[in-house]
């Protein structure tokens, strides 16, 4: 091979045949999926050898043995989002969990009445959905194993391909000749349908922002509008399709098939990327992935083999994507310290330029924005802990709910009134204010208390909600319904009557921390998640990158402030963290939604949203905006 000068143009660089940097040797029989470790370092391949091996992507050798377990061969494999745990599927209907370092859990799945080929973990990990060759899909609470929407009979055929969405509300499926996107909750078809596929779909993979479906089949790789189900893009090869990746990190798909040839697309300008690049022996292809970083792409197939490359080897002229996923890392203005112990709850004041913070320490602190420091002494009351804290909608009053079952109210100079409100049976982990101050609803120990403002008696409850703890309670706009979240559910309540509106609705979290409507009360937002997020709540598409404590600590509590140009988080840290929206997402531009709010009350203001304890979604009034934070 001729060796190309120092200085050669990325499209000289392009055309050179890329060299693997490994294979990893050592199954007996093909190898049909795997699964790069969040490490960045290991893959774990499943085979029809009956077994699992890990291995090392630097050194290219296999760690430990292989792990053994029943049930055949493996056809499937997926991480977890924490990336804790590997599902596999095989070929005797069942599905195993095995830690990262081969222990598997003793409890193994049964259902499917074929083999097991397609996985696919919920984004927030509280389920797995599994496709087989019966023809129907089944969607686990992932810690029990229990059946919670499903069997979902398919028609078609068989389902070799199952994909969540991002948000997690939706999963594809591919089989016999056909896509079909499901609502995830309930199991009803959404989408689909989508025919005129020549052969079975092996693969079906989504955008980033969900607005996308990738599949592969036949000799194309398809891409649908996964709304519509219109059919985009076609990207052709020269051979029949088996698996299709797309890069966490750049606008790449990797597409494999049984001629060996591997392929990159740009997912933008829909052209190829570098040259095909293919096995020696031009043993079929079954499975490719990118790691989470996007450095390496690796392959497997009928040569028993994982080849690993380097993703820059294959498109040295490729670039980090610019997508919203990837942007410039933002930098906090201010982090307040000055709590001894973790922040479970804050309120931005109406000013717009201080925050009052409430924490496990058992007190409340002040801060100001603009200069980053503490506004006077902490205040203390007479009660423990600090779970959650409510501004009144004319921003003069703070409601504080404690861990010895009380609720205190104060001023905003940190001059607490009289009286105290006692008598709950457990911790009041929730509370939220009615939009014309009239009312406090309060949630503690499964129960929901709706008190009158100045006097404390109880007007309506206790509710019942058969939800565990209630982590988060948020009254509509209107006033006229309050949203609780609790264990795994979430639920609406007349607000007047405390009879159950709508649900139980079931989340894919393992708890639901956090909810806040919409500014017009058509739309209620959820929290269970991992990261601190911005999305655009009108695409439903996510603005900047995930952003996340530095020592990697839980996020309890966020808001924006009302002019929305801050937004603050609090946690396990024992600070606040304070960030412009801009930095975050510099692509913003400022609306004025119009809220019905103003129509009923002729204020000008209109009343900020709850700031839950715990996980919270937070929205600003001129951003349009929805944040969700999480375990970082």
């Amino acid at each position: 091979m001729s060796r190309l000068p120092a200085n050669a143009t990325p499209e000289e660089t392009a055309s050179k045949t890329p060299t693997a940097k490994h294979k990893f040797e050592g199954h007996e029989r093909e190898i049909l999926s795997f699964a790069f470790l969040h490490d960045n370092v290991h893959v774990v391949s499943g085979s029809h050898d009956d077994t699992i091996r890990k291995w090392n992507c630097d050194t290219g050798r296999p760690v430990g043995e292989p792990w053994k377990m029943q049930g055949g061969r493996i056809l499937a494999l997926v991480l977890s989002p924490d990336g804790k745990t590997i599902a596999c599927g095989r070929v005797d209907g069942s599905v195993q969990r095995w830690d990262t370092d081969g222990n598997m859990i003793k409890s193994i799945w049964t259902g499917h009445t074929d083999w097991v080929r397609s996985l696919s973990w919920s984004p927030s990990g509280g389920h797995i959905a599994s496709g087989s060759d019966d023809g129907t899909i089944l969607i686990r609470e992932a810690e029990s194993g229990k059946v919670e929407v499903g069997p979902i009979e398919s028609n078609q055929g068989y389902v070799r391909s199952v994909a969540y969405s991002p948000l997690g509300d939706r999963i594809a499926s591919g089989g016999d000749n056909t896509i079909c996107i499901w609502d995830s909750n309930t199991g009803k078809l959404l989408v689909g349908p989508i025919k005129d596929l020549v052969y079975g779909v092996e693969s079906v993979v989504w955008s980033l922002d969900g607005s996308k479906l990738y599949s592969a089949s036949d000799t194309f790789a398809r891409v649908f509008d996964s709304f519509s189900g219109t059919l985009l893009h076609r990207l052709e090869h020269d051979h029949l399709l088996t698996s299709i990746a797309l890069s966490p990190r750049h606008n790449v798909l990797a597409c494999v098939g049984i001629s060996g040839i591997a392929h990159l697309w740009d997912t933008e300008s829909h052209k190829p990327l570098g040259q095909p690049f293919r096995q020696e022996d031009h043993k079929q292809l079954r499975c490719v992935s990118f790691s989470q970083d996007g450095q390496y792409l690796a392959y497997g197939g009928h040569d028993n083999k994982i080849t690993l490359w380097i993703v820059k080897d294959i498109a040295p002229q490729l670039t980090e994507t610019a997508s919203p996923m990837q942007s410039k890392t933002p930098t906090p203005k201010y982090k307040f310290e000055g709590h001894e112990k973790d922040i479970r709850c804050f309120v931005f004041l109406q000013d717009n330029i201080h925050i009052v913070s409430g924490s496990l320490d058992g007190t409340m602190r002040k801060w100001n924005c603009d200069t980053g420091h503490l506004v006077g002494e902490p205040w203390k009351g007479e009660g423990s802990t600090i779970l959650t804290l409510t501004l009144s909608p004319d921003g003069k009053t703070i409601a504080c709910g404690r861990v010895d079952g009380s609720v205190e109210r104060w001023d905003t100079d940190g001059k607490m009134m009289k009286n105290i409100w006692k008598g709950y049976v457990s911790w009041v982990q929730s509370l939220s204010w009615s939009p014309t101050g009239g009312h406090i609803a309060s949630g503690f120990g499964g129960r929901i208390l709706i008190r009158e403002t100045e006097s404390g008696k109880v007007e309506v409850g206790p509710i019942k909600t058969n939800q565990g703890d209630v982590r988060s309670l948020a009254y509509s706009p209107l006033g006229d319904r309050v949203a609780s979240g609790g264990d795994k559910t979430i639920c609406i309540w007349d607000s007047n009557t405390g009879e159950l509106r709508v649900g139980p609705i079931k989340d894919l979290g393992v708890l639901v921390e956090s909810v806040v409507w919409s500014l017009d009360g058509s739309t209620l937002y959820s929290a269970s998640d991992r990261f601190a997020r911005l999305w655009d709540t009108e695409l439903h598409r996510p603005l900047g990158q995930p952003f996340r404590q530095e020592d990697g600590r839980h996020l309890r509590c966020v808001s924006f402030s009302r002019d929305g140009k801050y937004l603050v988080y609090g946690g396990d840290d024992n600070k606040i963290t304070l960030w412009m929206v801009q930095d975050i997402a510099p692509q913003l531009t400022v609306r004025t939604p119009v809220s019905k709010i103003q129509d009923i009350t002729q204020q000008e203001t209109q009343p900020e949203p709850p700031s839950s304890s715990f996980l919270n979604v937070s929205s600003t009034h001129s951003s349009f905006l929805t944040l969700l934070t999480g375990l970082s």
